[in-house]
């Protein structure tokens, strides 16, 4: 009787583990480069959303460049570092990020070396880096 009674339970815990409520009834699981990427989207657009754009203006885009563009990558730079990169993307996302803290270090000195308030050459910069978000399949994230 307690043998029956036990293979009983054991049937129904089954039963009941088969049944919805489980990860996959989800959908599709991510890959981790899926789900990394999702990420680390999802931060870029919260930092593109969070710009100031006013300064966009004539005239002002060192000013830009200096408070509000270089600002924004250093922040994506910090939080992309907390995410943790599956192997496959390992080399592609840290080139990426020493690319651009070089792109900043570099825009960062050619901005304030410029007189005035025209326009620099920092978006050639920026651009070049931007070339590895394809290794990566980023969708939000650029410098």
């Amino acid at each position: 009787m307690k043998k029956t009674a036990l293979a009983l339970i054991t049937c129904a815990l089954l039963a009941l583990s088969a049944c919805g409520g489980g990860k996959g009834d989800d959908g599709p699981q991510l890959t981790p480069e899926q789900t990394y990427i999702a990420q680390a989207d999802a931060i870029c657009t919260k930092i593109d959303k969070d710009l100031d754009q006013t300064l966009i203006g004539e005239g002002k885009i060192k000013e830009y460049i200096l408070r509000v563009k270089i600002p924004a990558n250093e922040q994506q730079i910090a939080k992309l570092k907390q995410l943790t990169v599956p192997d496959s993307l390992k080399a592609a996302v840290d080139k990426y990020l020493t690319d651009l803290t070089a792109a900043i270090t570099k825009v960062r000195a050619k901005t304030k070396r410029t007189q005035g308030t025209g326009n620099i050459t920092a978006v050639d910069d920026f651009d070049k880096v931007n070339h590895d978000v394809a290794a990566i399949g980023y969708k939000a994230c650029r410098a």
